[in-house]
């Protein structure tokens, strides 16, 4: 096998523009693989993109009619299957997917979330290097669905799927490299199957060069608290909550009501829009990446409020890519191997209120912006795709 033949991506999940963070880790660490072979093919939910030598070459749409969430939850519970393989594995889908698999010149196929290699599962391919882009530890992902929503169909989804995950890894256990984005995920699956042979590809980022300016935190002005993500994902609907329950009060009162809230993010539920408003907090729906960098230049802090967490770190790092200092719970520990001391990780929220009483008293030079936004290039996309293949290169 050769590790320099092209690359086929099966990502039935991206969609452009990339909002959230499975799409972005697809999208950007496999553009910046295409520097090391011939090209690099990402099938996405309607499009099927091609990438040579980093730059987006070609793109063809194809037809594909998304099932529903709720119909996806009651296919996983009546045929005992997996949410995520319900959803995203569509019959226009499998079709393109078979079509690009039928072409020879890939040497390396990577299947994005652990449901999608079923589409081959059954098929010894010895001839090409096959990979699963995890994302997260799944398996604790759909335990704490259950064990965190009141619903009994989302309890009965998040068990039918753990069950369906056990089963086929316990099944497929060596036909695959496993990619992991931490050390976490990857000792979280060990625990359950050892025999897997796994490498940990952490989330990037990428560090823009233009230069914003961020305001001082002045006592005579609001303290600007920025959350960013996926708005209609559970897991950042509970962190919004989880921070106006626990957080919030606390900071608020501290800060004698100087507390300015903004939430960002791609397509808002409604839960999320009505709980904004009642919150009385601005919600920013669906912005511009130029959009997105205006409002991180005015906010003094993001944060990252998880009562639990499967993932994350691509919020870390895009805050300190930003230059701007992250808030975040212990849900998150463990994600980036230091934290730089403007930021803090607690889950205390005296020490939030602390923390930010410190920063706003004592500022932040531009040196340690600059401090931050180096931390984060640690992690850059084409660092992190130069390693995998490195590593994919070691082991064929």
């Amino acid at each position: 096998m050769e590790i320099k033949s092209s690359c086929l991506i099966l990502a039935p999940h991206l969609s452009y523009p990339t909002r959230n963070g499975a799409d972005i880790l697809i999208d950007r660490r496999w553009a910046e693989f295409s520097h090391y072979v011939p090209y690099v093919d990402i099938l996405g939910s309607n499009l099927l993109v091609r990438y040579q030598n980093g730059v987006k070459i070609t793109s063809q749409e194809y037809s594909n009619q998304a099932k529903s969430k709720l119909w996806s939850a009651i296919l996983t519970i009546t045929k005992k299957s997996h949410y995520l393989l319900e959803k995203l594995i569509t019959k226009d889908f499998e079709r393109m997917a078979a079509k690009c698999l039928a072409n020879p010149e890939y040497g390396i196929v990577v299947y994005s979330y652990i449901a999608t290699s079923s589409l081959v599962a059954c098929q010894k391919d010895n001839a090409r290097l096959l990979c699963i882009e995890t994302h997260n530890d799944e398996i604790k992902w759909f335990e704490d669905m259950g064990c965190t929503s009141w619903n009994p169909l989302i309890k009965l989804v998040a068990w039918f799927s753990k069950r369906w995950l056990l089963r086929f890894m316990s099944k497929h256990e060596t036909d695959f490299i496993f990619l992991h984005v931490t050390k976490y995920d990857q000792s979280g699956y060990a625990a359950y199957f050892p025999m897997q042979i796994s490498y940990v590809a952490p989330v990037g980022c990428d560090v823009d060069v233009r230069q914003y300016y961020h305001a001082n935190i002045e006592v005579t002005r609001s303290v600007r608290l920025l959350f960013v993500g996926s708005l209609g994902v559970k897991m950042n609907y509970d962190a919004i909550k989880y921070f106006a329950e626990k957080f919030y009060p606390v900071v608020r009162k501290g800060l004698a009501g100087q507390l300015d809230v903004r939430i960002v993010g791609s397509n808002p539920s409604p839960q999320v829009v009505q709980f904004c408003s009642h919150m009385d907090w601005s919600l920013c729906a669906n912005v511009s990446e130029d959009e997105l960098n205006e409002y991180y230049a005015w906010a003094d802090f993001s944060i990252l409020p998880f009562a639990y967490a499967t993932g994350g770190k691509l919020k870390l790092l895009k805050s300190l890519s930003q230059a701007v200092p992250f808030l975040a719970t212990e849900a998150l520990n463990g994600q980036l191997s230091e934290v730089d001391h403007c930021c803090l990780v607690s889950d205390q929220p005296s020490e939030w209120l602390h923390h930010i009483i410190k920063i706003r008293k004592i500022g932040i030079t531009q040196e340690q912006r600059n401090g931050l936004v180096l931390h984060a290039q640690k992690y850059s996309w084409s660092k992190i795709s130069s390693d995998l293949f490195q590593h994919l290169s070691s082991i064929t």
